[in-house]
């Protein structure tokens, strides 16, 4: 059984367009640093760097050229990081229901201290 499977070589346009796009989104996250828009600076930094992590799998990495089951794996994995991150910010978001509702039926006082609470 002979395997005549040629490796891929990726040209350097892609290359250099994938260098240029990260040199350009650099510059973006180092202005988004500077700019404060609140609690949505950190939602926009991480927005532009999957953006960057996009790149660098897709084309340094050579995905967007590899084999089928490949790509299943890297998106099933994905996928399963964000379904662990669903089930971590649901338990986050709910804990003053939880908890209120812990204090009306047993009178106790909540041991998460809530940001920028000083009681």
């Amino acid at each position: 059984m002979s395997d005549n499977h040629e490796h891929f070589v990726i040209p350097l346009k892609y290359y250099v367009g994938t260098l240029i796009a990260l040199l350009i989104l650099t510059v973006v996250t180092v202005a988004v640093a500077q700019i404060d828009l609140g609690a949505f600076n950190i939602y926009l930094a991480m927005f532009v760097a999957m953006i960057k992590a996009g790149f660098v799998i897709f084309f340094f990495m050579g995905v967007r050229w590899d084999e089928g089951f490949n790509k299943i794996a890297l998106f099933g994995s994905l996928l399963f990081v964000a379904i662990f991150f669903v089930i971590v910010l649901a338990d986050v978001f709910s804990r003053d229901i939880i908890y209120s509702t812990e204090n009306d039926v047993f009178n106790i006082k909540s041991p998460v201290k809530m940001i920028g609470d000083d009681s």
